[in-house]
């Protein structure tokens, strides 16, 4: 990301986080969660453009596995499970309850 555009998104931010916090009339409590939120969200974001942080490769939800094809198969918990494909030549996509064939990643 070029440093002009970096910059200029921060002034953006801080220009409405200043506008929110004059104009806006709210309660001082739910102001200060709100500017808690965004600075957090800022911190986060300036750590992933920098690539101190990069969060997306460590978020896992269950068990998953990828398969040949680049289909991701989930486990979303007792007998659930939910299959999508990234790529639109994927292929057939295998369902629960299919009888017709075993799993395609399984070996």
């Amino acid at each position: 990301m070029p440093l002009i555009q970096l910059v200029v998104t921060l002034i953006v931010v801080g220009v409405l986080l200043w506008a929110m916090n004059t104009y806006i009339p709210m309660d001082p409590k739910i102001r200060q969660i709100i500017n808690i939120v965004v600075v957090v969200a800022v911190v986060l974001w300036l750590l992933r453009v920098f690539g101190v942080l990069n969060y997306a490769e460590g978020i896992r939800v269950g068990a998953w596995q990828t398969g040949p094809l680049g289909g991701v198969c989930t486990v979303l918990g007792e007998g659930t499970t939910s299959v999508s494909s990234r790529r639109s030549d994927a292929g057939p996509v295998w369902q629960p309850g299919d009888t017709t064939g075993s799993h395609p990643w399984r070996t």
